[in-house]
């Protein structure tokens, strides 16, 4: 992102830096004071990198001319509020119920939220408003996936809205929801015949775990093979 200092009414060459509570930002990145002297407008910008946007923090623009009275020296500090929209994919049975939250933290105001797919809008009565604490900053909608659309993979986005918030004032995050099964079918068997039953896991690209047991107890170890495919 970027932060701009624009001072008004000083015709000569003004002077800039910039800093933060924990020195000095390097000259490179920030651009000198730039504008029309003659009506007193000059703008110098700060460039700050996505590695250092982590926290809130306070950024200075310290203004140095000859025609500013006193010391000539003039102090500005704006807040650089960080905010971050989180979401996490998730792993779910086919034909199972579940809910998928949108996360905000950093805006102290009422956030709006609105939840879509690749087919369209989703409704309203389907997830809750933003809700949680505005003093810290945190608020969370839920969204309720009916077991009827957990079918197959699906890419669902949290677009939060807020007057706090830079530019547009809109921001899209996207979680996936990955959609699994497992499968093992009926089997007629001879009484005292020697047979095998198959249980078949679907959607999982990770190596799974398998465990067998009937009503009785867990089955040994040694009498299945582990998951294989």
């Amino acid at each position: 992102t970027t932060i701009s200092c624009v001072i008004t009414g000083i015709t000569d060459t003004a002077t800039v830096s910039w800093r933060t509570s924990t020195g000095e930002v390097s000259g490179d990145k920030f651009t000198a004071f730039q504008g029309s002297h003659s009506d007193g407008t000059q703008t110098s910008t700060l460039a700050v990198d996505r590695t250092q946007v982590t926290v809130d923090t306070a950024y200075t623009c310290s203004v140095t001319s000859g025609s500013l009275p006193e010391s000539g020296n003039f102090d500005t500090t704006v807040n650089l509020n960080v905010f971050d929209v989180l979401l996490v994919n998730k792993e779910v049975k086919q034909g199972s119920t579940t809910t998928i939250s949108c996360v905000i933290t950093g805006i102290t105001d009422t956030a709006t939220v609105s939840w879509r797919t690749s087919t369209g809008e989703v409704s309203g009565d389907k997830f809750t408003a933003f809700q949680g604490s505005h003093s810290d900053g945190t608020q969370t909608s839920t969204l309720a996936v009916d077991r009827t659309q957990v079918t197959v993979d699906t890419a669902y986005t949290c677009s939060v809205t807020s007057g706090s918030l830079p530019e547009s004032g809109n921001f899209d995050t996207t979680v996936n929801l990955n959609v699994f099964d497992v499968q093992s079918v009926h089997k007629e068997v001879k009484q005292g015949s020697t047979t095998t039953i198959s249980c078949v896991i679907t959607g999982i690209t990770e190596t799974a775990t398998v465990s067998w047991r009937t009503s009785t107890g867990v089955v040994s170890g040694d009498k299945f093979i582990a998951v294989q495919g």
